[in-house]
């Protein structure tokens, strides 16, 4: 797991990750385990953490399959909650996903309607 990243005011905090990072993830992230090894565990920074995001809204790109799962599992390690219910959540993914479908019908229509129509003199 990937070390996580609470910024504040312009103030970043790193927390070292509940495993080694694996080489693979590091060239991802540019994150060395070196790196966060003395910063403070996720489990003390939580309270603080809650604290900013007490009230707020959440909005970014794939929120609801990936950020918010993930925050719950580490609010779950440090033994606290993450309501998410409670908030209003814009969700860049789904929005993207509901203005360009992804099933099979939009990739028939993308696919073999573009094939379709080059086939036809003009």
């Amino acid at each position: 797991m990937p070390a996580t990243t609470a910024g504040q005011a312009g103030q970043d905090r790193s927390c070292p990750p509940a495993a080694r990072v694996p080489d693979e993830e590091r060239v991802l992230h540019g994150i060395r385990n070196e790196d966060v090894k003395r910063c403070p565990s996720f489990k003390k920074l939580a309270p603080d953490i809650n604290r900013f995001l007490k009230d707020c809204d959440l909005a970014g790109y794939n929120l609801i399959n990936f950020d918010i799962p993930f925050l719950r599992q580490e609010y779950l390690r440090a033994e606290m909650e993450f309501a998410a219910e409670k908030r209003r959540i814009v969700d860049a993914c789904r929005i993207f996903h509901r203005m360009e479908p992804h099933d099979l019908i939009s990739a028939l229509k993308f696919f073999v309607m573009k094939t379709i129509l080059r086939l036809i003199p003009r």
